[in-house]
């Protein structure tokens, strides 16, 4: 998720999160996911504010099948930028660290979207 997403992206993660409640593979769990997500919906204004929510969210699973907290507050070390510049951070010019296109090219995604399989 950019930095600053475009309102369409914003849309799109909060989309993402909606039909993960409903195509969890484990029913009960895509029911409690639901109420959590009810409960308290997608932060989805920055990056940062996304983040921070999945993990929040993720720890609330966590707690409820009895695995440890992961610390929030390493969320941006732990899950760093793909360093795909400008389009990381959904805007000409970068933003990322390194050349543009960096990292994505293992996703296949970047400025000229993703690659076509042959």
């Amino acid at each position: 998720m950019p930095q600053r997403p475009s309102r369409q992206q914003q849309r799109d993660a909060a989309a993402l999160v909606d039909c993960l409640t409903r195509i969890y593979p484990c029913g009960e769990c895509a029911a409690h996911f639901g109420e959590l997500v009810r409960r308290d919906p997608p932060a989805v204004r920055s990056g940062p504010e996304f983040r921070r929510w999945l993990c929040r969210v993720h720890n609330r699973v966590n707690a409820r099948i009895g695995k440890p907290p992961f610390n929030c507050d390493l969320v941006d070390s732990r899950w760093a930028p793909l360093g795909c510049g400008a389009a990381e951070e959904g805007q000409e010019g970068g933003g990322g660290d390194g050349p543009v296109g960096a990292g994505c090219e293992l996703l296949g995604v970047g400025a000229a979207g993703p690659r076509q399989r042959k």
